[in-house]
């Protein structure tokens, strides 16, 4: 579904991203951990086309994404949940859950059924459905940035660094809705710190050093992963 090949992604002068590569297929969840400043949300704007490779290529179902802008990259099926959540405050629940489906060139009873199916996800959201969305706790206000998400209707979703300030109790929530959409045929991408739980509600996953892709397997191979343990899960290695 995507395909990135050895892209280099600058900020000026600064080299962010050095020849990434990464595959992420139909039905997959694929998890990206690293450091803070590691380069994960960089590529995340990569895809999502807000940012553009200085060489290399990102390719979604066969086509070069850097050729298009923005709204034409969403509309083909890629919606990003962004770090810090980014929902529109002084609109309510219900106005930024509409946001998302801007795109959208289907008709009214298509995105009003999805309205539904968000609002199932997340119960909350309907409960407070004419409230601003400033008045919202964080949890909430992360459910609601990936309802948004979702109401654009991705085939691919990006999510970066959803569990960022939320009680443990509410990455358990979080983390469990990523399972579910992905029963519903959405391929996910989660860039992540919290290595523990996108390791383990992920089927593959990177790990990215300094711009650089160093180690890649399954999610449960790399939670077993000794460097992985010391470095990334606070677990002492055995010697």
């Amino acid at each position: 579904m995507l395909k990135i090949n050895k892209i280099n992604v600058f900020y000026g002068n600064l080299q962010v991203l050095r020849d990434v590569s990464l595959n992420i297929e139909k039905g997959e969840v694929v998890a990206m951990i690293g450091a803070n400043g590691a380069g994960k949300t960089t590529i995340i704007k990569t895809i999502s086309g807000i940012m553009k490779p200085s060489s290399g290529e990102v390719l979604f179902e066969n086509e070069n994404l850097a050729k298009l802008k923005i709204p034409k990259i969403t509309a083909r099926g890629i919606a990003q949940c962004p770090e810090g959540r980014r929902i529109f405050p002084q609109l309510t629940v219900e106005e930024n859950l509409l946001m998302g489906s801007y795109t959208r060139k289907d008709d009214k009873a298509s995105k009003a059924k999805d309205y539904e199916w968000v609002n199932s996800l997340f119960p909350i959201l309907a409960e407070r459905k004419k409230q601003p969305a400033v008045t919202l706790s964080g949890g909430e206000q992360q459910m609601l940035a990936m309802g948004r998400a979702l109401m654009a209707k991705p085939k691919l979703m990006l999510l970066d660094e959803p569990s960022m300030g939320l009680a443990p109790m509410l990455v358990k929530s979080i983390y469990d809705i990523v399972k579910t959409i992905n029963k519903e045929g959405i391929s996910v991408f989660v860039v992540e710190q919290n290595a523990f739980m996108a390791l383990s509600h992920s089927d593959r996953a990177y790990v990215l050093e300094s711009g650089k892709i160093v180690l890649q397997g399954t999610g449960k191979e790399l939670l077993n992963n000794s460097e992985i343990k010391h470095f990334y899960l606070g677990r002492k290695v055995e010697s």
